[in-house]
Parts: structure tokens; sequence; C-alpha cells
């Protein structure tokens, strides 16, 4: 069997083009670091490598994520910082003003103070960040949340909503807490009952609450303890009709009257200091929601009220007990609300420590699947352009031989 020259020719070259294409393989390999250069050169490879790097660009979304997340509750956690900062000063106030020797001017200008306090409070609750949005105002970010209504009385005009976050591929974390949970939706009183004087008491009693006795057996209902002579009273459900009068301890409906001593029913325990005279009404209700700018209002109209007289006094110390009693709660939500956002920042650092360990191993493994072993793609280089050079050299040699060559 002959063999043309031609064919041998287009082999030679063939084989070297062959090699060529390698030693410039390798050289991109060794430029590139990557193993696989075009994903027609292993489908699957670059399947996978798109996998890999959807993972790893999610987790910069996570992160961006965080970073948003994280500014946004770090402000919230400010105002409400200073918010806080703020009701500690009306407290100190609440107790200078419950001083028996300060005059009625000077009550006035602790309740001037106080009015001051809580127009500051109602500019901390509608902060804007950077991006002009009101932090308070839930989903209506663009809309001042709180606003003065004609009345006089602070309104919340933005919604509940709070956006929500996702900083893994299972973890979504909310934005913050809502305005209207803060600053609005506080119970009053002790957050279980509050309790009152009727405005129309003739005598110098007050009404104070001792708590919860047996949680069980409270109800959330109204009722009014009314004295029917200055050493008797009656506690009355008022929440139905027709009212029910309850029974005292010794039996009957009539209870003994003893100043400052607790007087329990309904599962709670409340107690009468001063004296009250006949008629005298007090109210026990369950609590209800109450703004915190309410309650400041509250606290400064009692500061400006009537004073000087016995029951003018026994009035004005029960507005402050229940004022006290109220920002106290108040004081509560911000606490609670501010720990809550701590939590959540803390929540947030573990898992940028979780996704940046993730993005550890997902780079690790990226690596192992993409990148080239440089020994081994030097060795193939030098190896393969040792071959081509021998193979170049051996054909410029070859092509030049003929029969003719011999027949000279």
């Amino acid at each position: 069997m002959r063999i043309a020259s031609s064919t041998l020719f287009n082999q030679n070259v063939s084989r070297m083009l062959d090699l060529q294409t390698d030693v410039a393989r390798y050289n991109e390999q060794i430029s590139s670091g990557k193993r696989i250069l075009k994903a027609s050169e292993d489908p699957t490879f670059a399947a996978r490598g798109l996998e890999l790097d959807e993972r790893l660009s999610a987790l910069d979304q996570f992160g961006r994520n965080m970073d948003m997340l994280e500014g946004r509750l770090t402000q919230q956690e400010a105002v409400i910082n200073s918010a806080q900062d703020l009701m500690f000063r009306v407290k100190d106030l609440l107790v200078q003003g419950k001083n028996g020797a300060l005059s009625v001017d000077d009550r006035r200008f602790i309740a001037t103070e106080i009015r001051e306090r809580r127009d500051e409070l109602v500019a901390l609750a509608n902060t804007q960040n950077s991006s002009g949005e009101f932090i308070f105002a839930g989903f209506e970010n663009r809309t001042q949340p709180f606003a003065e209504a004609q009345s006089g009385r602070v309104e919340f005009r933005g919604d509940q909503g709070t956006r929500e976050f996702k900083v893994s591929e299972t973890r979504r974390l909310s934005e913050g807490v809502s305005g209207n949970e803060l600053f609005m939706a506080i119970r009053n009183g002790n957050g279980v009952f509050t309790n009152d004087s009727d405005p129309g008491n003739t005598g110098t009693g007050r009404i104070v609450p001792l708590g919860v006795r047996d949680q069980g057996a409270y109800a959330p209902e109204n009722f009014e303890i009314r004295f029917t002579d200055p050493e008797t009273f009656e506690v009355v459900n008022v929440s139905n009709a027709p009212e029910t009068l309850l029974t005292a301890p010794g039996g009957g409906t009539d209870w003994n009257f003893s100043a400052g001593s607790a007087i329990a029913f309904n599962g709670i325990e409340v107690a009468i200091e001063g004296q009250p005279e006949a008629g005298d009404v007090f109210t026990v209700s369950p609590s209800a929601n109450q703004s915190i700018f309410d309650t400041l209002d509250n606290i400064a109209d009692a500061l400006e009220g009537p004073q000087g007289s016995p029951v003018a006094d026994a009035r004005f110390t029960q507005a402050l007990d229940n004022a006290i009693s109220d920002s106290d709660q108040a004081l509560e939500r911000l606490l609670d609300s501010r720990s809550m956002l701590g939590g959540r920042l803390n929540v947030i650092d573990a898992q940028r420590i979780s996704n940046e360990d993730y993005a550890f191993q997902l780079e690790k493994a990226k690596s192992d699947f993409e990148d080239v072993d440089l020994v081994e793609a030097i060795s193939n280089l030098s190896y393969s352009s040792t071959i081509l050079e021998a193979a170049q050299a051996t054909f410029a040699r070859v092509q030049g031989l003929s029969l003719f060559n011999f027949l000279r």
C-alpha cells in the first residue's frame, strides 16, 4: 500500500496544528487560571459553574439587604433611645410636680416643659431617613405619619406595614417596629386594668392599683366602687345590664372600708387611700390603648388643673398617679422595642457571619471546580511545546526529501 506524499504532508500539518492548539490552550489556562475556557468544552461543567455564580450573586444581594436593613434598624434604635431619654425626663418632672412644696406657677412651668417634650417626641416620631422616607410610617413612608388634629390630639396617619428583607435563602427579617405599635397602641394603667376617681367626688379618696392577684380569675369587665357612706361601699359590675353587686368577703353586698387596705375582686387588688364621702365613686376598667402623646397631654393637663383644696389636691394626686402608671407603660414599650431591635441587629450580625462562611465554601468549591492546576498546566505546556518544536524541525527536513535526491 502506497501513501502519497500529499497525505503525509497533510497529516504532519494537522498534527502540528493540533499541537499549536494545545500550546495556545495551556498558555490561556495559565494566564486566566481557569481549567475550562469555553462552555462548549464541557457543558455540564459550565452549568455547574453558572449555578455557583448565581448562589454567590444571591449572597451578595443578601449582604446588600442586610446593610440596608442594619442602617434602618440602627436609625430606629437611635430614635427610640432619644424617646426613652425624653420619657425619663418626663418621669423626673412628674416626681417633681408631685412635690407639695411647689406653687401653682411652678407646676405650670413644669407643664410647659412637658408640652415642649411632647412636641419634641412628635418630631422624633416623624424622623426621615437619607432617602426622605418616614421611618415609622409603615408602607406609607412618603406620608408624615404623626400630625396634630383639630382636636389637639396627635393622630397616626401611616399604616402598620413593615417591609421585609431577604437575608438568606430561607430567612427574612422585618424592617423594624411599627409607628402605631411604638407610639399609639400602648395599654394604659398597669397594662391589665386601669382605675380612676370620679370627677364629682366630694371626698379626698383616691384609688391605687395593687396588681393582678389571680390572672385566671380576671375578666376584662368594668366595675365601680360606690360609697354608700364614709365607712361602707359596694363593688358593682357595670359591664352588663342589670348591674351586679359583688359579695363582700364577710357576706352580703356591703364592704367595710379601711383606708389603704386591699380590696380584692375579679382576680385583682386595689386600695383606696384618703377619706371618701358618701356618693363617691371609683372605677376599675380593662386597660385600653392610649398614645404616648395623650399620656404627655394628660400629665400637662393635670399639672395645670385646679389645686389648693383637699378635694382638688386629691384629684390632682389621682391624675398624677394615673399618669405615672401610663408613662411607665410607655417607657416599657420603648424599652421592649429597643430590645427587639437590638436582638434583630444581633441576628443580622450572626446571619452575616453565616453567609460569609457559606460564601467561602462556595468560592472554594468554585475554585476546586474551575481553577487550573498550574503545575500540571505548565508541565503540559512544556511537553506540548517540546513536541511541537520537534515536529516542526522534523517536518522541515522531511518535506524536502524526494527520490530525485537519491538519483543525483
